[in-house]
């Protein structure tokens, strides 16, 4: 089994790509996350040439693309509205990790309301159209834990049952909504392609949570990466903050924390 490694969303270094991938390297990251609905790494973007310097700028600050965000914040995919905006922009994204060699896609469903039948059968088809975009492109796409519940999406993938398309869990959205990431097992086993890596006072479907540092919420390190081992998970986590003033101590803090509970871990 392989142990998770660790990644940083570089957009959450709060400054201009080039310089948030300095940066992030230069924090002692190895391994980046990048939005590619906006900014200058996007399908519109990139042209050949574009994909190539990105690449090779990568390479040369020993920096691994561990993978590219797509729609996450705003309406869900079930939107009448915008849901279909929402879809082609992640095939872009889908399309684009397939030309930079990135090997996982992660994108959030959305908000979506207990009990709104409607809405999870528009989601559901949704996943039918990703799954088969990512089977074609060969590159897995990982659905946050951000915005549904947990075990309704781990049956909801399990029915689909297509390997390249899983779980990111997102252990801060999972906390800020009032689930559980330290049972992740339960219910994504096997299904894991993604980890983002945030802690959070606890919250309910109703009152959502609060994003803090990685050692000041309710996640508890250990416990959480012993439990993405039952579930079968050797893939990046991507330690993320989305909120404070003080990001890149923060993420600097919540890798030192990782990466001394990772130790622990490894077999001799």
């Amino acid at each position: 089994m392989h142990t998770p490694k660790l990644a940083v969303q570089a957009d959450d270094l709060h400054a201009e790509l080039k310089a948030a991938l300095q940066r992030a390297r230069r924090l002692g990251f190895d391994a980046v996350s990048v939005n590619a609905t906006r900014g200058p790494v996007t399908m519109q973007q990139l042209d050949r040439s574009g994909q190539r310097h990105f690449r090779r700028f990568l390479g040369d600050l020993g920096l691994r693309p561990a993978s590219l965000r797509g729609p996450a914040g705003g309406k869900s995919y079930a939107d009448p509205h915008v849901g279909e905006q929402r879809l082609d922009s992640l095939r872009d994204v889908i399309r684009l990790a397939g030309a930079l060699g990135v090997p996982v896609v992660s994108t959030a469903p959305g908000h979506m309301v207990a009990g709104d039948d409607n809405a999870s059968d528009r989601i559901l088809e949704v996943f039918h159209t990703i799954a088969d975009e990512a089977d074609h492109q060969g590159v897995h796409v990982a659905v946050e834990t951000n915005g549904c519940e947990a075990a309704w999406l781990g049956q909801a993938l399990r029915d689909i049952d297509c390997p390249f398309l899983g779980v990111c869990c997102d252990a801060g959205g999972m906390l800020e909504r009032g689930d559980d990431p330290h049972h992740a097992s339960r219910h994504m086993a096997g299904r894991v392609h993604l980890v983002r890596g945030r802690d959070a006072q606890p919250g309910t479907a109703q009152v959502a949570g609060a994003e803090c540092a990685v050692g000041e919420g309710a996640l508890d390190v250990p416990v959480f990466l012993a439990d993405l081992l039952v579930a079968g998970f050797g893939g990046d986590i991507v330690l993320a903050r989305e909120q404070g003033d003080r990001r890149a101590e923060d993420l600097v803090r919540a890798r030192e924390l990782f990466e001394r509970e990772l130790r622990m871990l490894r077999p001799e």
